[in-house]
């Protein structure tokens, strides 16, 4: 992984708000889907993807870093909260009704359904990436059968 500046995460410097995906629908709306590709269209998609998903592991191990910060967040105020009663079952009471533990577990869900997207994202690239592998694949092994003959 490049530089994922995870110490910014922790300050703070770093949030969901920062992830800029424009640069997917340009990547991906750049192939043709409408058209067989050349089996030299295909490699250069299949290396635009490869580079996409690079970026994308990159995003994702953010967001995973940040999903898991916001669930130990999540946990340590429901504890605290949670705490201040006498039995278990009347401190999960106050804890589930508490603010500040339903504005943890909102920013908790938010990374989590975030990370989700990523996932899918990456899945539907890797789909892309392994098509235009397989089909400059074929292309070079037909043409490379032609030259034999």
């Amino acid at each position: 992984m490049n530089n994922l500046d995870l110490d910014k995460i922790e300050t703070g410097e770093w949030n969901l708000s920062k992830v800029d995906l424009n640069f997917l629908s340009k990547s991906i709306g750049a192939i043709p889907k409408d058209k067989e590709l050349s089996p030299k269209e295909a490699y250069l998609y299949g290396m635009m993807t490869a580079r996409l998903l690079d970026r994308l592991s990159e995003i994702h191990a953010k967001i995973e870093y940040y999903y898991l910060n916001k669930e130990v967040d999540r946990k340590d105020i429901y504890a605290v909260v949670s705490s201040e009663e006498s039995t278990v079952a009347a401190g999960k009471r106050k804890a589930d009704k508490d603010e500040t533990v339903k504005l943890a577990k909102k920013e908790e869900n938010k990374a989590k359904a975030f990370l989700s997207l990523i996932e899918n994202k990456i899945k539907a690239i890797e789909k892309i990436h392994y098509m235009c592998k397989a089909k400059f694949e074929k292309e070079e092994k037909e043409a490379s059968r032609n030259n034999m003959t």
